[in-house]
């Protein structure tokens, strides 16, 4: 008469759990990974349109110093000035195009 529990249904049976643990571990990590892909996306987004504002800011007042409109010799003409190096500093912030920049135009 042969044995329904032997020590190799026992290792058989262990190492079924272990795989079916296994698989739904692995399928746990791939959603969390997705989610955290999700994110970084957006967040790779957000920073592109901010970069995308910082360049229209900078053509709008290379517009206005281009017409001569704002001259430096009165207080208007002095805080267009400091505009600009406001603007000088925000554009070390610029993203250079990249091909995530671009992939995602």
């Amino acid at each position: 008469m042969t044995e329904v529990f032997n020590a190799y249904n026992f290792i058989i049976g262990g190492l079924s759990v272990g795989l079916l643990g296994s698989f739904y571990m692995v399928f746990r990590l791939l959603k969390k990974i997705e989610m955290y892909e999700d994110y970084i996306s957006d967040i790779e987004q957000y920073f592109i349109n901010i970069s995308k504002e910082l360049s229209e800011g900078r053509k709008y007042l290379d517009d206005l110093d281009s017409r001569g409109i704002l001259q430096a010799d009165d207080e208007i003409g002095t805080f267009f000035e400091g505009m600009k190096e406001v603007q000088d500093n925000l554009d070390k912030f610029v993203l250079v195009d990249t091909k995530h920049a671009k992939k995602k135009k």
